[in-house]
């Protein structure tokens, strides 16, 4: 007790000690010379590196916050903001104990580090800022955020040989210029890098790939040096090498690193001091080099002579996603937006896609009449003969399809009224046209069976490969291409399919002025089929834009013998053009629930999603498009469960049978019997799909029940590992 009794009098006479010493001014420059150090002597010394008891540890943290306090309030406001909002964040994210370890319990210097991750933090994230920093979709990363940290860009590889996190960066991956979002993927993972103790007290390792396919000196811009500064100046951990990284085939330019050294001085001034040059003209020589600074080939990307594939690093997001949702649930926190049960509780369902033709201008008068139409046309006619031959040929042939079927003023809006550009575009349309249904292009673009749509290319239509999702009148169409449903389909009846459904999807006006959405899934089927369809050339000609498009792979038993995500990936998104990597989103997970999630964050509901990626859009709804596009084809009434009917096309003008002539009437009848007999037929082939898509969803249970069976039975054997050796002791 007496010593008790010393050591308290002792540490209020520290205490006071340290409350003499006055903090800087707001005005006091706070350079590293001018940082002092008295109030950190009296209770731990600088070069000593154990650590103080908790006692002392209380006692420092409370000399922390008085020091931040001293801080000027552009320093500390970020952090004090914090503390109000979400004072359990800055103790887990940003554990104070971590920034006066690194600082060796320096307070005025782990008191600026503090702040200023808080400030970085403020001004990257925004009000998100105050939200967990995880890649769930519910906290400070946005949707958008998350889809370019599974770019891959700027990741973490494995650990090297000391256990050092590794980041990798490497441009060929990079597809954006955003700095604020560049920014915000490498704040999450040097957040992900921190919670590696080995980080915060021998350092981590950067490894830049250099000279890769899409690198340029453009990749090495404000960005990266903005990036370091960040790192330097806000995380507790401490740059331990930088790799830069070059491999050569021989013949190629061995001096790239040489030319680039101005340049790399400049962006990475603060991380050069470390540096490490690697140039090989053979992967094995590079794998030699890298390995004498800790790295095995296991860990090394392929493009740096290693085998490590970035298949692995969507398994580590999918496993830190897992682990971030637990440690949410534990700590109840509060998700940025509400979840997409809650969002999808009151949904309305509305069934099928696209408004009417009808309700553009120019279909009833001539839209070759108006200013556009016939600035246009002029524009055509001083095209060269072989591009505009096929228009001109249509419009000699059949001037009212042409009105109706490529409306000049749908090719003006989607070029933005630039008419060079949409005559450029309505004269490859007529050419591709032309090109896909031959002496048929010339008929109407209808499922009736009296049109360019054959019996063949209708059987490939009812494949479901490609299919219009059930939007609502007012949305932007959304349409679905599953790989999974092509292999039976060669390539020519795809492209006829896939020109159907962008024609269609294209007479929503929303699709011409904010773009579609395109949903594609099975991207792992790449890899065995060789008639994947090329949209570059469907996208160059359909009066349409393309906001986003959105990949999607689940993860399943049956992946390990299909081959690598990443390389299916890369060929999917070339099959897209330039699109594929500009407007291009992946998405992956382990349950429908997860995809449905990510994808509803984009706006698209629930209810219009296929069931293979969570939603509820099965094949009988698909069937059920068919019969009320060809009842709207065909001038026929909608039918009486079609309640929504109205509301996706024009049927208004649509004349009572006994106000129709006898002939007229005669007519329709038929066409209706047609309608029916086709519902008759497809009832088989509904059966089978709705069986099918049953199937699928046992599998995907049955895989998701294994996965927790196996961490289930991992948890059981390390339980058993803890307490056996305690039963041996009591025994």
């Amino acid at each position: 007790p007496e010593q008790q009794q010393q050591q308290q009098q002792q540490q209020q006479q520290q205490q006071a000690q340290s409350t003499t010493t006055s903090p800087p001014t707001p005005q006091a420059p706070l350079s590293r010379s001018s940082i002092s150090t008295g109030s950190v002597g009296s209770f731990l010394s600088r070069d000593d590196d154990s650590l103080p008891d908790q006692s002392r540890m209380r006692a420092g943290l409370q000399q922390l916050n008085e020091a931040i306090r001293g801080l000027p309030e552009s320093l500390n406001r970020s952090y004090f903001e914090a503390l109000r909002e979400c004072p359990e964040l800055v103790e887990s994210e940003s554990n104070p104990l971590w920034f006066l370890s690194f600082e060796r319990y320096d307070l005025w210097a782990a008191a600026r580090r503090l702040s200023t991750y808080w400030n970085w933090r403020k001004r990257l994230f925004g009000d998100r800022a105050f939200m967990p920093l995880t890649i769930t979709g519910d906290g400070a990363l946005s949707q958008e955020d998350i889809v370019h940290v599974r770019r891959g860009y700027f990741t973490l590889i494995p650990n090297d040989d000391d256990g050092s996190s590794v980041i990798c960066y490497d441009p060929s991956r990079r597809t954006h210029h955003d700095k604020e979002t560049r920014m915000r993927v490498g704040f999450y993972l040097w957040h992900c890098m921190t919670l590696n103790e080995t980080c915060r007290t021998d350092g981590w390792v950067a490894f830049v790939l250099l000279g890769t396919s899409g690198f340029t000196t453009s990749s090495l811009d404000g960005a990266i040096r903005e990036c370091a500064d960040v790192v330097f100046d806000s995380f507790p951990v401490k740059l331990k090498k930088l790799h830069l990284v070059q491999c050569v085939l021989p013949g190629g330019r061995r001096t790239l690193i040489q030319m680039l050294m101005p340049v790399l001085k400049f962006v990475l001034a603060r991380l050069m001091d470390t540096a490490v040059t690697h140039v090989a003209d053979t992967p094995e020589k590079l794998v030699e080099s890298l390995s004498k600074y800790g790295f095995q080939k296991e860990g090394l990307p392929k493009s740096a002579g290693g085998s490590w594939l970035y298949d692995k690093m969507y398994e580590w997001q999918l496993r830190r996603i897992n682990l971030e949702r637990t440690i949410l649930r534990q700590k109840h926190y509060q998700p940025a937006t509400p979840t997409a049960q809650q969002t999808m509780q009151h949904a309305e369902i509305q069934p099928l896609p696209t408004p009417s033709i009808s309700t553009f201008p120019g279909t009833d008068a001539d839209p070759f009449s108006t200013m556009g139409g016939m600035k246009l046309l002029e524009t055509i006619s001083s095209l060269p003969e072989g591009e505009k031959a096929c228009f001109v040929k249509a419009f000699r042939e059949s001037p009212v399809l042409v009105r109706t079927e490529s409306n000049p003023l749908r090719f003006l809006e989607c070029d933005e009224t630039d008419s060079k550009a949409a005559a450029t575009r309505l004269a490859k349309y007529w050419k591709h046209r032309y090109h896909l249904f031959g002496d048929k292009g010339i008929l109407p673009l209808v499922q009736t069976g009296e049109g360019a749509l054959t019996r063949q290319i209708m059987t490939a239509l009812s494949s479901g490969c490609i299919s219009v999702l059930p939007t609502k009148s007012n949305e932007p169409s959304v349409i679905c291409y599953d790989l999974t449903k092509q292999s039976k389909l060669d390539t020519i009846a795809l492209s006829r399919v896939a020109f159907y459904m962008l024609q269609v999807a294209s007479e929503n006006k929303r699709s011409q002025s904010e773009g579609l959405v395109i949903v594609t899934t099975g991207i792992l089927e790449a890899h065995k089929s060789q008639n994947l369809l090329d949209f570059v050339d469907l996208l160059d000609a359909i009066p349409i834009r393309v906001s986003w498009i959105h990949f999607t792979h689940l993860y399943s038993s049956e992946d390990g013998n299909k081959g690598s995500l990443d390389e299916a990936l890369k060929i999917v998104r070339e099959k897209f053009g330039p699109l594929g990597d500009q407007k291009g989103l992946l998405h992956v997970g382990r349950s429908k629930e997860e995809l449905c999630i990510q994808l509803e964050s984009f706006g698209i509901r629930k209810d219009i999603l296929p069931k293979h990626v969570g939603g509820n859009f099965g094949y009988d709804r698909f069937v059920q498009w068919q019969e009320l596009r060809t009842r709207f084809e065909w001038g026929l009434p909608a039918g009486a469960k079609d309640h929504h009917a109205n509301d996706i096309y024009d049927f208004s003008r649509v004349k009572p049978l006994s106000d129709l002539p006898p002939d007229e009437r005669k007519e329709r009848k038929r066409r209706m019997n047609v309608v029916h007999s086709r519902r008759k037929r497809e009832r088989e082939r509904i059966e089978i799909e709705v069986l099918q898509e049953q199937c699928s969803d046992l599998r995907q249970d049955n895989y998701v029940l294994l996965q927790d069976r196996q961490r289930l039975e991992g948890l059981l054997q390390g339980a058993e590992r803890i307490l056996l050796p305690r039963k041996a002791q009591r025994s």
